[in-house]
């Protein structure tokens, strides 16, 4: 999930969360976006992020072992 706080607000958004479904669990999965907005997996498994303020499609993957 994606979290975009109020606009001058620092302690709220700019970053990314993992929610568990089960247990309503909110923890922090990526952070110092200016204005995350949209998620999405691409063909290869990565979590592609969009900003809002920058315009910008970050590609989030895991390093190969």
């Amino acid at each position: 999930m994606a979290e975009w706080g109020e606009y001058l607000e620092e302690d709220h958004g700019r970053r990314v969360v993992r929610v568990d479904v089960r247990s309503g669990r909110v923890t922090d999965f990526a952070e110092g976006f200016p204005h995350p907005l949209a998620l999405a997996v691409d063909p290869w498994g990565a979590l592609l992020v969009a900003d809002w303020e920058t315009g910008v499609i970050y590609r989030i993957s895991r390093l190969p072992v």
